[in-house]
């Protein structure tokens, strides 16, 4: 098992697109994030 911490390296889009489920997209990005406002990407799960 090869042990990393995600805040200091976050993973790859490829990596969260390959393995999270799109329905949950939501439940792991922040959305408090620059690049997620700027994308314009769904605030919430009913706007998604």
């Amino acid at each position: 098992m090869h042990e990393v911490d995600i805040n200091r390296e976050p993973p790859t889009r490829e990596f969260l697109e390959k393995h999270i489920d799109p329905d949950r997209f939501l439940e792991y990005v922040s959305t408090r994030s620059p690049v997620f406002k700027e994308l314009g990407l769904p605030r919430s799960k009913k706007q998604a």
